[in-house]
C-alpha cells in the first residue's frame, strides 16, 4: 500500500495511466483466455456495476459543482429521477446490464451464487 502511495506522490499520471495500462489488460486477458460460461458472464457483470457506479458518482458530482453559487444551475422540473428500482422502474440505460442479468439466469438455471 504505502508502494502505491508513494508512486502516486511522485507522479499521478504515472501512476493512472498503470491503473488503466493494468485494468486493460485484465480485461484483455479475461475476454480472450476465459471460457465465456458463468464465470465470464459474472466478471461481465462485475464491469458494467462498476461502469453504472462511476458514472453516477461523475454526474453527481459534476451537477453538484454546477449547481454550486458561481453556476446557479437548477434541476429541471419537469424530470424527476427514476425512483423505485425494487417495483421494476429502470431507466433505459440500465438495459445492457438487465439483459445480461436476465440471460445468466436462463442460461444457468441451476447456477447457485
Amino acid at each position: 500500500m504505502r508502494v502505491a502511495f508513494a508512486r502516486f506522490d511522485e507522479s499521478p499520471e504515472d501512476f493512472y495511466r498503470q491503473v488503466m495500462t493494468g485494468s486493460m489488460l485484465f480485461q484483455g486477458l479475461t475476454d480472450q483466455t476465459m471460457q465465456h460460461d458463468q464465470r465470464w458472464h459474472f466478471t461481465q457483470l462485475g464491469k458494467y456495476l462498476e461502469r453504472i457506479d462511476v458514472t453516477s458518482r461523475v454526474i453527481a458530482t459534476k451537477f453538484a459543482l454546477l449547481k454550486s453559487n458561481e453556476a446557479k444551475l437548477e434541476a429541471p422540473a419537469d424530470q424527476m429521477p427514476i425512483l423505485g428500482g425494487r417495483r421494476g422502474h429502470h431507466s433505459e440505460h440500465l438495459g445492457h446490464l438487465l439483459a445480461v442479468m436476465q440471460f445468466l439466469p436462463r442460461t444457468y438455471p441451476d447456477a447457485t451464487w
